[in-house]
């Protein structure tokens, strides 16, 4: 006979803090499923787990076939639980569980009452930000390591299948168990997975950032040349629940806190400014500079020519930064036809934190 197992949490596992603001409003179900095999026509669900949160803590539900024949009556219920639920949060389901669970209604007759229903795919929302996070495979163990959920569960899914079996020859309350608590640390894992999704937020600007420190350093590359760099210091409005040290690019940004540190190039070098209107200007080829004809027209005809786009410039030494948009102006290059972008660090920028701020913000979204 099919069992049904409820548990009823307060820990921290059932917080709904993190949750995205599009999601705070709405009546969420995580799921997963154990299945025989990887392939639907050939394996059955033999367990689902389902996890509801509220404000007072979670409710989490198993649907467990103790006999091959109770698959449909596990699925069957399963859906029944799930039909109060705006929307289905599962790790990497897209490609396994929601397809998988689709064929076995087909095989068993039965409707898929999941169809239509929104949900939300963790894998595929993290995925963007794998390299971010160092992570190889990305899979659910790995994030729920970064944020610290306490996984008391040790099987992998093929020793699941393993020991399904042997229940199945010979039943026992110990191989439940271990069934049970697998798929139940799945479950659980999950809303400590969604804090994670606090990067889309962190990445896309939509975290507000406030500068408070801004610092010029210099060092030695590994090929031997002297660099520079700007570590940028920023007070987010709460401390991030996990730690954060990623690189893209040049770029690095690490976590400590409620504290984010920004390290950016620095570019101490000559770089051009190219003027709109190159009808309007001479180029000095001795100068190697542009000049508005306004002034231009009392220099001798023999050290000037009329200019063009890409002589239309003037130039710069200085202490530069890249952007990503025009920004911060005026934008300088080091050639015409150059797509890299930069401004330059002047005092005024320095000391400017509500730029430094959106400037940070601008870093962030184009590390993604």
């Amino acid at each position: 006979m099919m069992k049904i197992i409820a548990e009823q949490s307060t820990s921290k596992a059932s917080s709904m803090s993190y949750l995205p603001d599009d999601m705070r409003e709405k009546n969420l179900l995580f799921f997963d499923i154990e299945t025989t095999d990887l392939s639907p026509e050939h394996a059955e669900v033999f367990l689902i787990g389902a996890l509801r949160l509220s404000e007072s803590g979670a409710e989490l539900h198993q649907f467990f076939a103790e006999t091959q024949s109770e698959e449909k009556e596990i699925l069957e219920a399963f859906f029944s639980f799930a039909e109060s639920h705006d929307l289905l949060i599962h790790f990497n389901g897209r490609r396994f569980d929601l397809p998988f669970i689709r064929k076995r209604c087909e095989i068993l007759g039965i409707a898929d009452r999941l169809s239509g229903k929104e949900d939300c795919d963790l894998y595929q929302r993290l995925r963007p930000y794998r390299s971010l996070l160092q992570m190889q495979s990305l899979k659910q163990k790995e994030i729920e390591e970064l944020v610290g959920f306490p996984r008391t569960d040790e099987l992998s899914g093929s020793e699941m299948v393993g020991i399904y079996k042997e229940y199945l020859s010979s039943p026992s309350d110990s191989k439940a168990r271990l069934l049970l608590l697998h798929n139940a640390d799945d479950v659980k894992g999950m809303p400590f997975c969604m804090q994670t999704l606090l990067l889309e937020k962190l990445f896309s600007g939509r975290i507000d950032l406030e500068a408070v420190k801004a610092q010029a350093n210099t060092y030695r590359a590994l090929n031997g040349s002297i660099r520079k760099e700007l570590f940028l210091h920023l007070k987010m409005p709460s401390p991030l629940p996990f730690p954060l040290h990623a690189r893209s690019g040049d770029c690095y940004v690490k976590a400590n806190g409620n504290i984010l540190i920004l390290r950016i190039p620095l570019y101490e070098e000559e770089m051009k400014y190219f003027y709109a209107g190159h009808q309007d200007y001479y180029y000095l080829p001795e100068e190697d500079t542009a000049l508005h004809k306004s002034i231009a027209n009392f220099v001798n005809k023999a050290y000037r020519v009329q200019a063009t786009p890409s002589t239309c410039y003037t130039k710069k030494k200085s202490l530069f930064l890249k952007e990503w948009s025009d920004t911060f102006v005026p934008v300088f290059r080091r050639d015409y036809k150059d797509k890299e972008r930069f401004f330059e660090v002047t005092p005024e920028i320095r000391k400017d934190r509500k730029a430094l701020s959106s400037y940070a913000k601008m870093v962030l979204q184009q590390m993604r």
